[in-house]
Parts: C-alpha cells; structure tokens; sequence
C-alpha cells in the first residue's frame, strides 16, 4: 500500500469514531470509475456505430498528420514563423483522441465541451493553411495579452468564417456545392451551450439517454454511454472531413518545398494519404445518416419535461 493510502485509510477511521459509525466497506471509487467506464465502452462499441469506428480512423488521420508535420518541421523544412497550423493541428489531435476516452467512458457531455474547443482548432488550422500573413500574426502572439488583442481582431467565429470562405473561393469550390457540406458549422452556437451551463445542459450531464436503452436515463457521474454522443461523434467526423478536403488541399500547396510532400516509403506519410482518402470517402458515405441535431435538441428538451414531471 502506498503512503498516500494508508493516510486516506487512517482518515477514514479517525472521523468513524467521531461519528460513531463503521467505515463503509467495498472497492475503491477508482476500481468503481474504471469498471463503469469498462461497461460504457462495450455499449459504445455495441450501440454507437458507425460513428465511433469513424471517429477512431479520424483521430488516427489527425495522430499521424501531425507527426509527419511535427517532423518536417524539426527538420526545418517548416519555418519557425510558418509553424503554427502545425501546433493547431497537433492540438486538434489531442483534443480528438481525448473526445474518443469520454466517449468510450460514458462523459458525452464533457465530450461535447471538448468538440467546441476542438472545432475552433480545426477552422483556426484551415484558415493558417490557407493565409501565410495569418500564419505569421498568429505566431506573433506569443503572450497572453497579445493573444488576447489577437482574438477581438482576427479570431473571432465570424472571422474565421469568412477566413474559411475565402479559402473555398481559393480553390474554385461554389457557394452552391460547398453550402450542403458545410452547413453543420452553424452549430457553434449550439456547442457553446454545452460549455456556459444552463439548467437542460447540467441536467443532461447528470443524467444521460442510455445508447443501449434511450427510454431509460442513468446518471452519468460515473459515466454512462449516451445516445446523445452519436450527435457528438457526427459532427466532430464532419469537421474533420472538412480538414481532410479545404486543409488538405492547401497543406500540398507549394510553400518551400511544401507543408506536407508524402513520401511513399514512408510508413507515416503512407497513414496520412491513404488515411485522409479513407476519412473523406467514410465520413461523405455516412453524411446523411447521422441525427437531426434540430431533433435530437427537441428530444432532449422532451427528456427534460419529463424528468420535471417525475420529480413534481
């Protein structure tokens, strides 16, 4: 036993005795958390798919890019002023795989306030692909302050969108073949709501639809795989196909001798062309089939209702 335990063992006997009563036996919380989540991942690999398999292969996309951006970079291929989408997109990948553990542990809510961080970086790295001068602002601001003055000027969700446009326009796509793949970023709003706590999104993040039984509403403080984390794993493969198609487009654009110049004897770079291929043909195959995110609110709303009626 180590130190830290035997202390929180004394602590538990010393306030037992001044309250009188028997120290509770049973397993420890985090044998508790760690079996709740070993359930939470069965049912998501059972009850979330096909959304999980393709959240899996996107942050696999996302891993290796950035290794092979992280290299070229170090090798200096990437200068130092150049180098932000590749701290962007490394970050992404961060946030992407720690999505998947809250998924698979049954934290969809706690999932979601990720996704709104993680979409921000995906746009925030499209938009450096696509604009060097932006690449050298953003690298600039290298205090709190300047990146704070940084943000009311150039990073904004409105600005990034029209960054985002633009790049569109650069590559030739219309307004009226882009709009229906791109609608889903009007959802940002939306995943705001999940980070400032209102009264329907705590109640939600307490109590969640089970993804086995939606009829049925577990608390999910231990972790409880969600329905809901099939809206969750829909729109995050949708922002990173979007990475795949506009970024991508722009990461083999020439800058030097370029962000990115797979080599294919190289088992990394093979991952990223093959994956991103992959990534794009999976996500467009399975674009229509994920959730009405307008439905699902309005289901979850109904949850609320009668959450409010079974308590009254």
């Amino acid at each position: 036993m180590r130190r830290i335990h035997y202390d929180i063992n004394r602590l538990w006997h010393r306030y037992a005795k001044v309250y009188h009563v028997d120290v509770p036996t049973g397993v420890l919380f985090g044998e508790l958390l760690d079996s709740a989540a070993r359930d939470a991942s069965r049912e998501a690999e059972a009850h979330l798919q096909p959304w999980l398999a393709m959240w899996e292969q996107c942050c696999q996309w996302l891993s290796t890019l950035h290794m092979t951006l992280e290299r070229r970079a170090n090798g200096g291929a990437i200068s130092a002023m150049d180098r932000a989408p590749v701290e962007t997109i490394g970050a992404a990948a961060t946030y992407a795989n720690a999505i998947r553990t809250l998924v698979l542990s049954g934290y969809d809510h706690p999932a979601r306030a990720l996704l709104r961080s993680f979409v921000e970086l995906i746009r925030l790295s499209v938009a450096l692909l696509h604009d060097p001068d932006f690449r050298k602002l953003y690298r600039a601001a290298e205090d709190q302050e300047s990146a704070r003055h940084l943000w009311f000027r150039a990073l904004k969700p409105a600005m990034i969108e029209q960054r985002l446009r633009r790049a569109e326009l650069d590559m030739g796509i219309p307004l009226d073949v882009i709009a229906p793949f791109v609608g889903h970023r009007d959802y940002v709003g939306w995943l705001s709501g999940q980070v400032h706590p209102s009264f329907i999104s705590t109640v939600l993040a307490a109590r969640t639809p089970s993804a086995a039984d939606p009829e049925t509403m577990p608390l999910a403080t231990i972790g409880a795989c969600s329905v809901h984390s099939v809206v969750t794993l829909d729109l995050a493969c949708k922002e990173v196909w979007y990475v795949a198609t506009v970024g991508y487009h722009y990461l083999l654009q020439p800058y030097g001798s370029g962000f990115h110049h797979p080599d294919p004897k190289d088992p990394i770079d093979t991952y990223v062309t093959l994956g991103r291929d992959v990534v794009v043909q999976l996500v467009q195959r399975h674009w229509n089939r994920g959730p009405n995110l307008t439905e699902r609110l309005h289901e979850e709303e109904a949850r609320l209702s009668a959450l409010e009626e079974d308590g009254a």
